[in-house]
């Protein structure tokens, strides 16, 4: 939407690094996600399920460490720092989906395949 643009271009204005290597973060956590979407296609047309977990997880672990160093890159802290506010989060967001699930809000295969995003 324009408001979102706006909010981009304003963001960009007041702080170019930071936005650049936020965009850098991004754009690498968006290639990661199409691998791993590459990777799940073909083993699932192999019909490896192992070889799509392996693969996912794999990802998944690349884009956690991408991530925490996008985040002390962009914050000006250490990685360890990052890594330490990274993973409550990441592990709240789950326990959050989990309690949907437990709720009855969030089907069982869709907390399962968000699990594995």
């Amino acid at each position: 939407s324009a408001d979102a643009v706006a909010l981009a271009a304003r963001a960009a204005l007041r702080d170019r690094a930071g936005f650049a290597a936020l965009l850098k973060a991004f754009l690498a956590l968006s290639l990661f996600t199409l691998l791993a979407d590459a990777w799940g296609a073909a083993a699932a047309l192999a019909g490896a399920p192992r070889a799509y977990a392996a693969g996912e997880y794999f990802f998944s672990f690349l884009s956690l460490v991408w991530l925490v160093r996008a985040a002390a890159a962009l914050r000006g802290v250490s990685a360890p720092r990052a890594f330490a506010a990274a993973v409550p989060a990441l592990l709240g967001a789950a326990a959050f989906a989990f309690s949907l699930t437990v709720l009855g809000l969030l089907p069982a295969d869709l907390f399962r395949a968000a699990l594995l995003m």
